[in-house]
């Protein structure tokens, strides 16, 4: 006997009206039913800040070449300069052999100096050449096999002042530093995902409504036609219960994800151990390189006095040609520590940047979220 008290066979049955399912514990509410909608918009902000952190290690490695090449280039040029003023002195020896004020040994000892300060000149050559290669290959995608072009770049060594306190700057890391903030989205999506994962092991019992009008019988075009009689409404409510024996799996998608959200909780923790210890450093080895470029330059300060002194010295015949080139070769040399302590510098400038988060802004440059502004 069917619902409507007679027998048929077959039974076609028609309905037509609204139908409502309201979980009660799984999926229940906004939040497990939105969960993959949320992730999901994690996902792209995870990727954008992937990108950025790949950026910036790219932008600043393309940094670091940039000052070594700048180191090569202003060298150059003090070993050019070094080779001038041997050859320049060499010629004043000449001078002073011609008129019996030296003799032969001291044109060979401003040969040997002028051969010395060529050598370095050669060696400074290698030197940019090899940095130009290093810019080339973080700057071209293809390069014809042939000779190394003969490129420079605008030499920038000016030092800002830090003013900022190292507890600002780590303050300032955590707000602006793309992995930090990645680490954070991954802690969003991971508790979301806990929280589903959680709603998940609840026993399936949703509510069930339906109203509407329905037919009965035992061909399909009289029961469809039941449905437009005005005494075929119906109306039914009820609840649905499902427990699965176990429910193994969803226990262990939860203890998964339960797992995962400690995870990138303790890696966000070691991410800030971290950044505090980067910033300290950052901060500490700028004010160590500062105090070393300030001797560097006192150092070349008296070594270009005391190449003054000797040659004074020399053009009074107090002393040897030997004596003034080695005056010279150390104030070369001194002038050489000066712009590797800048160059040092400059780099932990930016290492600095780098650690606090404010790289991208202080070169000028924009990704993501910053560009769209």
């Amino acid at each position: 006997m069917n619902r409507a008290g007679r027998f048929f066979s077959p039974e076609f049955e028609s309905f037509a009206g609204l139908t409502l399912t309201q979980p009660l514990l799984k999926d229940f509410g906004l939040g497990a039913n939105m969960a993959e909608t949320r992730m999901a918009r994690l996902e792209v902000r995870i990727s954008e800040k992937t990108r950025e952190v790949e950026v910036v290690n790219k932008l600043i490695e393309l940094t670091n070449a940039y000052y070594d090449m700048v180191f090569g280039l202003e060298n150059l040029k003090v070993k050019d300069e070094a080779v001038t003023v041997a050859q320049k002195l060499r010629e004043e020896n000449q001078e002073r052999v011609r008129l019996g004020k030296m003799t032969d040994i001291d044109l060979t000892q401003a040969d040997v100096k002028i051969s010395e300060a060529r050598e370095e000149y050669i060696l400074g050559q290698d030197f940019l050449r090899e940095r130009r290669v290093r810019l080339l290959k973080l700057l071209v995608n293809e390069f014809p096999a042939g000779a190394i072009p003969d490129f420079g770049v605008e030499p920038d060594l000016a030092v800002m002042p830090l003013t900022s306190s190292a507890a600002d700057l780590y303050a300032s890391a955590l707000t602006l530093r793309p992995d930090f903030l990645l680490a954070q989205q991954q802690i969003d999506k991971n508790r979301y995902g806990t929280d589903q994962a959680r709603n998940q092991r609840l026993p399936q019992l949703d509510l069930k409504l339906a109203y509407g009008r329905g037919g009965l019988d035992d061909d399909f075009g009289p029961s469809y036609q039941q449905v437009f009689d005005d005494n075929q409404r119906r109306m039914s409510a009820g609840i649905v219960a499902s427990i699965a024996i176990g429910n193994h799996k969803a226990q262990a998608d939860y203890r998964t994800a339960k797992r995962k959200q400690l995870q990138s909780e303790m890696t966000l923790a070691d991410l800030k151990t971290s950044i505090s210890l980067d910033v300290s450093n950052a901060v500490q080895r700028i004010d160590t390189l500062q105090h070393r470029l300030e001797t560097a330059q006192q150092s070349r300060k008296f070594a270009e006095q005391g190449l003054e002194v000797e040659q004074s010295r020399l053009d009074a015949g107090k002393t040897t040609s030997f004596s003034v080139l080695d005056f010279q070769r150390k104030a070369s040399d001194a002038r050489t520590r000066e712009l590797a302590a800048r160059v040092d510098l400059k780099k932990a400038e930016a290492e600095l940047w780098a650690a606090c988060g404010l790289f991208l802004q202080k070169h000028g440059f924009a990704t993501g979220e910053t560009a769209a502004k």
